[in-house]
């Protein structure tokens, strides 16, 4: 008697216990061209994220069954990163598709191409996948990752080859800088393309006077830069 109560109780405590986790160690998450766009612009080239080595049970369940974009998403969010390497929680993900591949990867493709150069972060939730038994399976740890494009290797066809006046320190009431290039440029507003930074590194605020459009040289090799009396007296 004493037996069939220590399997009785043995069975209970099997029962109500959580199946081991499922193997999620060879799960990668990368950034890739698909081979045709290999060769392709860097700045345009088709890109998508893949994520190999998911268990071939819940591969199969991906497969029958139709997600939702939003469950889609749970799933697997693509966000984008901010500048300054943070990850805004209440930025919407990127827009894309996604898809499991013949290889059997889970392949996510934007809905415009991925930025080279810019930072993207990856949050797979395991345990949104289909055909695990959220009541029975130990609740799974999120998997993140940060991907990018390389920025592509662009040599500038036209510099500024000289400033004047030149040199570390200018008069302090200074009125005027010319800058020359080395070859003629369009005819746009140089001040949108001009910063200002005080000894400390900052960025002087409205330092120029708004002439930007008109102070080209007829073949537009030299621009002139007109500061802001006001505010250099500040």
């Amino acid at each position: 008697m004493a037996t069939l109560v220590l399997v009785g109780v043995v069975s209970f405590i099997a029962g109500c216990a959580k199946a081991p986790a499922v193997d999620m160690s060879r799960v990668v998450i990368t950034l890739a061209a698909a081979p045709e766009d290999a060769a392709g612009d860097a700045d345009t080239v088709a890109a998508s994220i893949y994520v190999t080595g998911l268990p071939p049970t819940q591969v199969d369940a991906l497969r029958s069954t139709g997600l939702t974009e939003a469950q889609w998403a749970n799933l697997l969010r693509v966000t984008v990163v901010m500048a300054d390497g943070a990850v805004d929680a209440d930025l919407p993900p990127v827009l894309g598709s996604h898809a499991v591949s013949e290889d059997d990867s889970l392949r996510f493709t934007p809905l415009f191409p991925f930025d080279a150069g810019r930072s993207y972060a990856i949050r797979l939730d395991p345990n949104r996948l289909p055909g695990l038994d959220a009541a029975a399976v130990e609740a799974l740890d999120t998997l993140e990752a940060r991907v990018a494009l390389p920025r592509p290797d662009i040599q500038p066809t036209t510099v500024v080859e000289r400033i004047y006046p030149g040199g570390d320190r200018v008069p302090e009431n200074q009125l005027k800088l010319y800058l020359h290039f080395s070859a003629p440029m369009s005819h746009v507003d140089g001040l949108a393309y001009l910063r200002l930074l005080d000894g400390r590194g900052r960025e002087v605020e409205a330092p120029f006077l708004p002439f930007g459009l008109d102070f080209w040289d007829r073949d537009h090799f030299r621009y002139t830069v007109f500061f802001d009396p006001g505010r250099i007296k500040q």
